[in-house]
């Protein structure tokens, strides 16, 4: 069991919503929604978000109920959609997407297979060159470019992949992954591998070792679902969240993995039941889509004392405890704009704007 020191618990408060003020440092640039699409079974059309360049351009890609949106971004900051990859179903609730050496590959819960799509097509599209092993039902993926390496979180264990040759994967997983959960969402850099594993916290994995080292985190201050994580730039500090209601996102110091340190709760003031979904570091700050809260973002570079420096609300419905609103998060585009999917209202794209701050 690892020793859990909470050296600051420190829930931010932030404003109370208001409706008529739904943004703080971030603007709106555009916003696409297509509410012809059909509704999957909570009632709602859209799931994850992503962003990758190609030969200079920037591109964002979304999943929905039917399949993946591809949208080429303008240089007047607009979302244009050049193409529909259509799925298998159309009712899939969840996609995942992930890039990788001039690649985007997607997978779902609902819709089987492993799409690989060639960007060598792109600015007109985007060509399907597999999709591959009907059997691969996977929630999430991550790949670690480093190692041109996929992980697929598949249920109890997580699977590895070597995508070297992207239409020709071929598994490298050396040995099953502990977990007495389901393995929601996982990220990997070089020999470090972090599970979110449900119900069962996070385990830490060094692959470098020649029997692989393995350390659990399953007790901790609200604890909840644990649903995902990122881990910052120079590898010390992880921040992971727990897709319970209530329950805030946790701060950790990870300079020494074998021993994280929670350094900080954050969650935005607005009403009880608040819960956050994904998030990502970029430098120092931390950008989470949070349900009924919109994108929300947080200056982290003191891990004692995070402090929220923006939001945009992409959801002005009322507030409840089902699975509504911001749903994924982008924000490593060159340019930094900034893509947020809601899970009703489509794609967004935003802009931060923190010089009114300094």
């Amino acid at each position: 069991m690892i020793r859990t020191v909470l050296l600051l618990l420190m829930v931010i408060a932030c404003t109370t919503r208001n409706h008529s003020q739904i943004a703080e440092n971030v603007t709106l640039l555009d916003n696409w929604d297509d509410n012809t699409l059909p509704l999957d079974s909570y009632g709602a059309t859209y799931n994850e978000c992503w962003g990758f360049v190609y030969n200079g351009t920037e591109y964002a890609v979304m999943g929905s109920t039917v399949g993946t949106h591809l949208f080429m971004i303008s240089a007047t900051n607009q979302l244009l959609e050049i193409q529909f990859i259509p799925g298998t179903i159309n009712n899939a609730i969840h996609r995942d997407y992930h890039d990788y050496n001039n690649y985007l590959f997607g997978v779902s819960d609902e819709d089987p297979g492993l799409d690989i799509m060639d960007m060598s097509t792109l600015p007109d599209s985007l060509t399907r060159i597999n999709k591959t092993n009907q059997l691969f039902l996977t929630h999430n993926i991550f790949i670690d470019s480093a190692t041109a390496t996929l992980y697929a979180c598949d249920g109890a264990i997580t699977d590895i992949y070597s995508i070297i040759q992207p239409d020709s994967l071929e598994p490298i997983s050396p040995f099953t992954f502990p977990s007495s959960d389901y393995v929601h969402d996982v990220y990997a850099r070089n020999d470090t591998l972090i599970m979110n594993s449900s119900n069962s916290g996070l385990t830490f994995i060094d692959l470098g070792a020649s029997t692989p080292l393995i350390h659990t985190f399953d007790f901790y201050p609200e604890d909840g679902y644990n649903h995902s994580g990122w881990l910052s730039n120079n590898g010390n500090t992880y921040v992971f969240a727990d897709e319970t209601q209530g329950s805030s996102v946790k701060v950790c110091d990870f300079s020494d993995w074998t021993d994280p340190q929670i350094t900080a709760l954050i969650k935005p003031n607005t009403f009880d039941s608040t819960m956050a979904h994904n998030l990502m570091i970029k430098d120092n700050l931390l950008y989470i889509s949070y349900y009924y809260d919109g994108l929300q973002i947080y200056d982290i570079s003191d891990i004692y004392n995070p402090i929220r420096v923006a939001y945009y609300d992409t959801y002005q419905g009322p507030d409840s405890t089902i699975y509504e609103g911001a749903w994924g998060v982008y924000c490593f585009l060159p340019s930094e704009r900034i893509l947020v999917s809601d899970r009703h209202n489509g794609l967004f794209l935003l802009k931060l704007d923190l010089t009114s701050n300094m």
